[in-house]
């Protein structure tokens, strides 16, 4: 009997000690947790110290300074390309050269060539002329009587003269012709320089004909003479 008891006791205080522990563990926890206030948030304020503050300041200083300096420098270098392109404002050529250059050259002078062999072959015939009376004056001149040697010395006298004068006349009017047959181009020719000359914005041409210029830098001079003929034959 006192055995029963014992077990029932036992069983007892078994099913008491689980009742607490059902309890302990399925307590609902009524703690409260304090929530943080969502409308009187302040946003960091993030500030540069002194210091730094400071260095920004100079690195914006000298930014500043050295776009100055660009624009100096820039301002020198349009300033020197204009000097450049000033001194290069003087050009050279020899006329002599181009104009016989010129395709129309050639048949001038070959029409000047034809005058001067007519002029040439008539300068022939009075001086033959000239040297035949003359001959006859010197072998007949010991039979002539004075008066006719005197009328003869004075037709070889005036036939001399007009010989020379018409071989100066004749030398004359080569030249007049050969001049008036090269006035086109001459004149053709200064057009064509003053239209290069403009196209390369220069001031002076020199002719360098007779050693006319003595010396031309070429660092400051320029050489037109296949632009000019370039433009002759456009």
């Amino acid at each position: 009997m006192k055995r029963v008891l014992v077990a029932s006791m036992f069983i007892l205080a078994s099913l008491h000690g689980f009742a607490q522990y059902d309890v302990a563990v399925e307590a609902p926890d009524t703690t409260t947790v304090p929530e943080l206030p969502t409308n009187d948030v302040t946003p960091v304020q993030r500030t540069l110290p002194t210091s730094g503050t400071q260095q920004f300041s100079d690195l914006k200083s000298q930014i500043s300074t050295l776009n100055a300096q660009v624009s100096a420098l820039q301002a020198d270098l349009s300033n020197h390309k204009s000097q450049i392109s000033t001194l290069k404002s003087t050009a050279s050529l020899s006329y002599d050269s181009v104009l016989r250059a010129m395709p129309q050259y050639a048949i001038v002078q070959h029409r000047v060539a034809e005058l001067r062999k007519a002029y040439e072959a008539e300068m022939k015939r009075v001086e033959d002329e000239f040297n035949q009376k003359y001959e006859e004056f010197l072998e007949g001149r010991k039979d002539y009587p004075r008066t006719i040697l005197l009328k003869r010395q004075n037709e070889l006298q005036d036939m001399l003269q007009q010989n020379i004068a018409f071989r100066n006349r004749a030398l004359d009017e080569l030249r007049q012709a050969e001049t008036e047959a090269l006035a086109p181009l001459r004149q053709q020719l200064m057009q064509a320089v003053a239209t290069v000359a403009k196209r390369k914005s220069l001031r002076h041409v020199i002719n360098t004909d007779r050693d006319a210029a003595l010396y031309l830098d070429p660092n400051f001079t320029i050489d037109i003479t296949a632009d000019v003929l370039e433009v002759i034959g456009e």
